[in-house]
């Protein structure tokens, strides 16, 4: 098990810096943390600065694995990411995907027989509900359905740090329960697990922790209960809101209106 540590980590694309020297840590292990924050705030190109997928200066370091200037396939040993939306103009086959996915790892890593790994590829279907849509057609399926595929060949290669970029902004009301419980899960057997999340209703109720990410850099970071506050949400939102209790014993947000503090962008 090992935390993610962040010092001073500077990304962007091309001339337009969006993560400016931003520090946080350390992010705990066996955990579900949270990248929340407004529009345009930096929380995508966190958790692709996190991945190599832009380019970073400062430390990102996993555990004793400093991530920063690390080579892709040296990172496959330590994580695996899930963009927002798989590529649609592909023919091939959930099953297909699934195996590019852990074919795609390291000369090294691909261990055990075709039968094992189709055994593999079939229990990891199963446990994200998809078994039936295995022979299908990625074209064929929905938003949805191809968003929990992208999960699936996250999670295929087991890996230690999991990152998603909204991996529940296309689902339903059940599908987006049944994610973050699946999340929750993969936490708890050991990995850390970091995801990106505009609900702040399902950030409070499953993340353990949340990094507040805004104009660049971390406003807060903490248990979620500590951070989810009317006086965060007034700052980094521009809104007046309170935090309830509800007849569960969870925490209920509730919107009010817009605040003055803070004009919209």
């Amino acid at each position: 098990m090992s935390d993610l540590v962040l010092s001073d980590v500077t990304a962007g694309y091309r001339a337009r810096p969006v993560l400016r020297g931003l520090s946080c840590g350390p992010i705990p292990s066996g955990c579900v943390t949270a990248l929340v924050g407004p529009n345009a705030a930096g929380k995508s190109t966190l958790l692709r600065a996190i991945a190599g997928l832009v380019q970073a200066k400062g430390s990102i370091r996993f555990g004793a694995h400093e991530l920063v200037g690390m080579s892709s396939r040296q990172r496959a040993h330590h994580l695996a990411f899930m963009p927002q939306a798989l590529p649609q103009d592909t023919g091939l086959s959930v099953i297909e995907a699934l195996l590019g996915a852990w074919r795609a790892l390291p000369d090294g890593m691909v261990r055990g027989s075709d039968a094992a790994l189709l055994d593999r590829v079939g229990r990891v279907l199963d446990r994200l509900g998809l078994g039936h849509l295995g022979m299908l057609s990625l074209q064929s399926l929905s938003g949805g359905q191809r968003q929990m595929v992208a999960l699936a060949q996250a999670i295929i290669r087991d890996p230690p740090l999991l990152l998603l970029d909204e991996p529940t902004s296309a689902l339903d009301l059940r599908r987006q329960l049944e994610v973050m419980g699946l999340l929750a899960e993969l936490a708890r057997e050991g990995r850390t697990v970091i995801v990106v999340l505009h609900d702040l209703s399902l950030a409070s109720r499953w993340a353990d922790h949340l990094l507040v990410v805004d104009q660049g850099a971390a406003h807060s970071f903490g248990p979620s209960e500590a951070v989810l506050t009317p006086a965060m949400l007034d700052e980094v939102y521009g809104v007046e809101a309170r935090i309830e209790a509800c007849s569960r014993g969870g925490r209920t947000l509730l919107i009010d209106g817009v605040s003055a503090r803070r004009p919209a962008a």
